[in-house]
């Protein structure tokens, strides 16, 4: 999410032709200077982003076994200062 947050490109370009011919493409700017956003492009981050947070990402190999087995007979030596417990109960 971070990487789409991040990188996803919502600026509104516009192709010019420099000096000797050849064309290029820069970012619109409002009277400010400031880059003009695309709406369209706006509104496919945001249901990119909207999609992306509604996925479930699997648990690493350590919280798979951890999970199997149960917290209480697994030692863990990992460096993670952390570790999350899911009640089984509850589902957290």
């Amino acid at each position: 999410m971070q990487l789409v947050e991040k990188s996803f490109p919502i600026y509104q370009h516009e192709q010019y032709a420099d000096e000797e011919g050849n064309i290029k493409l820069r970012n619109v700017t409002d009277s400010k200077g400031n880059p003009v956003e695309n709406p369209e492009a706006v509104a496919m981050k945001e249901e990119l982003l909207t999609r992306l947070g509604a996925l479930r990402v699997p648990d690493s190999p350590l919280d798979m076994i951890i999970s199997h087995f149960g917290h209480e007979n697994v030692a863990e030596v990992t460096g993670r200062s952390r570790r999350i417990i899911i009640n089984p109960e509850t589902g957290r």
